[in-house]
């Protein structure tokens, strides 16, 4: 899994993942 990836999932509980994360 991508850092990135996993910060997505991270904040995603309060904010929307941008598109080039998802």
């Amino acid at each position: 899994m991508k850092t990135s990836e996993y910060i997505c999932r991270c904040i995603s509980k309060f904010y929307d993942c941008p598109s080039k994360f998802n």
